[in-house]
């Protein structure tokens, strides 16, 4: 009862004294009640992310784990604490009109972007929303031209030993046919009528027509 936390602190974590022992250390043991533990992380969490509050939690709780096997206290107060919670992530936001044209605009200048085919890349998901990887799976067997619409039901993966697939995504949320606008049919009528109107293969193809892999693109 009469050891204090930095004690036990620096028999146990002492490569954490930075996180606890200037709100903790010079506590009782028996101070270190459920109300006191649970201020200082709350406290900590609007200084610090969700990851180093949930490492001086363990830290603490090892702390206080060891005073209970130690007979000085008889049960761990950090188990009773508020459950710490991640902060909310910002809601996502649509590019405005002005940043739609100004990135277009952008990538159309700049050679590189328009020899890597961005552009377009840019522009059809600009018009549907979908990811990278979606976006590089569609083949032109699933863009219907006349109406207006194409199937979203797979994504670019890379397996080890057989290299970039075209893998389903398997969920009735995955798969979906999307309405396109009346400029990303004129789009991708264009690039149908470059390409040699295929009868199949990706709408957005490498060099040699393959897949396209979306973690370098």
């Amino acid at each position: 009862d009469s050891t204090n936390i930095a004690a036990c602190y620096r028999l146990s974590f002492e490569a954490h004294f930075r996180l606890v022992l200037p709100a903790l250390g010079e506590l009782r043991v028996r101070e270190a009640t459920v109300p006191v533990v649970d201020a200082f992380l709350t406290a900590l969490q609007l200084k610090k992310g969700t990851a180093t509050v949930k490492t001086a939690r363990t830290v603490v709780s090892g702390v206080l784990g060891y005073a209970v096997r130690q007979g000085a206290l008889d049960t761990n107060p950090i188990r009773e604490t508020t459950r710490i919670e991640g902060r909310r992530k910002k809601s996502p936001r649509s590019l405005t009109r002005e940043e739609r044209v100004q990135w277009l605009a952008r990538l159309e200048s700049d050679e590189k972007a328009v020899r890597w085919d961005l552009p377009d890349l840019s522009r059809f998901m600009l018009a549907t929303g979908v990811r990278i990887g979606e976006a590089l799976a569609v083949y032109w067997s699933e863009v219907d031209l006349d109406e207006g619409l194409v199937e979203v039901d797979h994504n670019v993966v890379r397996v080890k030993g057989k290299g970039l697939i075209r893998k389903s995504t398997k969920t009735q949320y995955g798969e979906r046919t999307l309405p396109l606008p009346s400029w990303a049919v004129d789009m991708l009528r264009q690039r149908h009528t470059l390409a040699g109107e295929p009868s199949d293969g990706p709408v957005f193809p490498d060099s040699l027509g393959g897949l396209r892999d979306p973690s370098n693109m």
